[in-house]
């Protein structure tokens, strides 16, 4: 099927249209059905995509996921505290 639209179209907006005459068609004498769809394919020349950019200004990044939880830490025990300071430090 050529509708004489170059190059792709945008999924949702096509989605949206389609989902709205299928809705108007539904209540739409039966007559009518074929002009609304040279109507639908003239509209769908909107939805086009332009094309893609060969390289990315800034490219993609990952980036980490914060969690709302507390981090579980080791605690200090009794044999794992660092000595006192001697007194000529202080």
């Amino acid at each position: 099927m050529d509708w004489g639209i170059a190059g792709s179209l945008s999924f949702v907006m096509a989605m949206n249209l389609i989902h709205n005459e299928w809705l108007w068609c539904s209540v739409a004498s039966p007559g009518s059905v074929p002009e609304r769809l040279q109507r639908m394919r003239t509209e769908a020349s909107r939805f086009v995509v332009p094309e893609r950019r060969p390289e990315r200004t800034y490219p993609r990044a990952v980036k980490v996921k914060m969690s709302n939880y507390a981090r579980k830490r080791p605690s200090t025990t009794a044999g794992n505290t660092a000595p006192p300071l001697p007194e000529e430090l202080k």
